[in-house]
């Protein structure tokens, strides 16, 4: 009876010990997250800054926020233009991705 009690408490232990890093790999998400960055403009790399600008001229840029996808640092950089918000997205080596605007109605 005493091997048969041992026995469940060993598989028992063993189950804990192979779930707890299971778990722990599913809570990646939460890192990802972390290597978001917030910039200023003074902050940004040229190229980004000037990709940005090239899509909206007259729009005033004020920050950025970056963060990593496909091994490469994108930077949203985001400004207005009257009563738009323009989000810029660029990659670090200056290429354009996309351009997003959302109209501030009160």
């Amino acid at each position: 009876m005493k091997t048969a009690y041992k026995l469940v408490l060993l598989s028992f232990t063993v189950c804990v010990l192979l779930i707890g890093p299971v778990h722990a790999q599913v809570d990646d998400s939460e890192a990802s997250q972390d290597e978001q960055r917030t910039h200023s403009l003074a902050g940004i790399p040229a190229l980004v800054l000037a990709a940005a600008q090239a899509q909206g001229p007259d729009v005033f840029f004020n920050s950025a926020v970056s963060y990593l996808q496909d091994d490469f640092r994108v930077y949203r950089v985001s400004g207005r233009l009257y009563r738009q918000l323009w989000y810029v997205y660029v990659r670090e080596d200056g290429k354009w991705l996309r351009t997003q605007k959302d109209n501030q109605d009160d």
